[in-house]
């Protein structure tokens, strides 16, 4: 047992070298994003430096400049406007303060404008890996209606998505408020 302990100390203060130069701030979080279960718990603390090591080593490969490519690209389109919000044609919807991602939609369209010739689902696989998108009870997605008129009495589609922090993609602009074409649950 003791032998064990030592070896999970060292690996922590090992790692936390690396993630403080390799890694950007807003990606620690990611790390205590639980995988399957509820929540992490103190005693599963054992379990923290493979996931640290993880994200540490993804860092330095030439994936993590696709995904901070990807979501550099929302944050632009969203901050600017060039990205459609809150209409019935828009991949992105407010919903109380988180932002609302039609997948695979949203990829579509950054593929689409960057002409990056990357596969789809290797693309939001990487903004998976990210972490920065809303993960409720292992469900990695979030399934709504979106109307085609906000008084919701007309036709309306099935889409599925992720909720990422509206702060986190629009920085210090404001949020736009909900839209009125969207209905969870």
């Amino acid at each position: 047992g003791m032998l064990l302990t030592l070896f999970s100390a060292a690996d922590l203060s090992d790692e936390g070298g690396q993630i403080a130069s390799g890694v950007p701030p807003d990606k620690e979080s990611s790390i205590e994003l639980p995988e399957e279960s509820g929540c992490v718990t103190e005693n599963q603390g054992n379990r923290i430096p493979e996931t640290v090591e993880k994200t540490a080593e993804f860092s330095l490969t030439e994936d993590s400049r696709v995904e901070s490519e990807f979501i550099r690209w929302l944050k632009e389109g969203l901050r600017e406007g060039s990205l459609s919000v809150n209409s019935v044609d828009s991949n992105v919807h407010v919903v109380s303060g988180y932002v609302f991602l039609c997948a695979p939609g949203i990829f579509y369209r950054f593929l689409k404008e960057s002409g990056s010739g990357q596969d789809r689902r290797y693309v939001q696989s990487l903004f998976e890996r990210a972490g920065i998108h809303k993960v409720r009870s292992g469900e990695r997605f979030f399934q709504a209606r979106l109307y085609s008129d906000a008084e919701h009495s007309g036709r309306y589609k099935m889409v599925s998505g992720y909720l990422v922090k509206g702060r986190f993609l629009y920085g210090n602009i404001t949020v736009p408020g909900d839209s009125p074409l969207i209905v969870f649950g």
